[in-house]
């Protein structure tokens, strides 16, 4: 399979000798291309090694050179490629069942319209899904680097109580203790006021809630909404809206 991608390339010019700018733009929109439809396509659709290899003979013939599809024949198309005439007859029907290729039938052989990731819904990850998991990434109880936006998604209050919060009188609070193997993520880091962090220790969020509840700290229709807010938080739906960071540009070395 690599030596047959190894020639493909090679086939279309993507390695070998250097290229003007216009194909070099060319060629890194065909790497782009290609990387999406190893990392994204070919993993959803789980294209068995010849369906990837019909996929490639068929995209080499018609989006390559410019074309939205071509005819091709069973018969000279699994003798070129070396496979039976089931098989090949088998894989082309499953792929256009996945949709990464669509077939019009006639007498001379099959129209086939190869799909790139782009023109599939749901291949390519979008804009949100990248941002979601950066943020899934972040440490947010390490020295307080995002309390801003944590007390901003809370509204400026207690994410356990109605106190009003600030940066300066806030705690950082584990939804889920450590001790329960709770994380730093976004889900399960708040903003709390001194008191409710204290007066936590080793509870859940939603064991302290109850408690504050049956203190009498929280109405009915306050342990409701905190509730649900909970609920929000651990689904990820409450996502604290970051800044982007910064690029710092080096002062030149001024050698003396």
């Amino acid at each position: 399979m690599a030596r047959r991608k190894l020639r493909f390339l090679r086939s279309m010019r993507l390695i070998g000798a250097p290229l003007a700018a216009s194909r070099m733009e060319a060629q890194l929109g065909i790497a782009d291309t290609l990387k999406s439809i190893e990392d994204h396509l070919f993993p959803r659709f789980k294209m068995t090694i010849r369906e990837r290899s019909l996929y490639y003979h068929f995209l080499r013939h018609t989006r390559l050179i410019g074309r939205e599809s071509s005819l091709f024949a069973i018969d000279p198309l699994a003798k070129q490629l070396g496979l039976s005439h089931s098989s090949v007859r088998e894989s082309i029907r499953e792929m256009d069942q996945k949709g990464c290729i669509k077939i019009e039938r006639t007498r001379q052989g099959h129209h086939i319209r190869v799909m790139l990731p782009d023109e599939i819904e749901g291949i390519l990850p979008t804009d949100t899904a990248k941002e979601q998991v950066e943020i899934e990434s972040l440490y947010f109880f390490s020295q307080r680097r995002y309390v801003n936006q944590l007390i901003a998604r809370e509204n400026g209050a207690c994410f356990y109580c109605p106190r009003k919060i600030r940066p300066d009188n806030c705690e950082l609070d584990h939804v889920i203790p450590t001790s329960l193997k709770g994380d730093n993520s976004s889900r399960n880091i708040v903003a709390s006021c001194h008191q409710c962090n204290t007066s936590k220790q080793g509870r859940t969020g939603e064991e302290f809630l109850r408690l504050l509840y049956r203190d009498e700290a929280l109405s009915q229709d306050d342990l409701r909404v905190r509730l649900h807010e909970l609920e929000e938080l651990h689904a990820g739906k409450r996502i604290p809206q970051l800044q982007k960071p910064l690029t710092l540009i080096r002062p030149p070395v001024v050698k003396g």
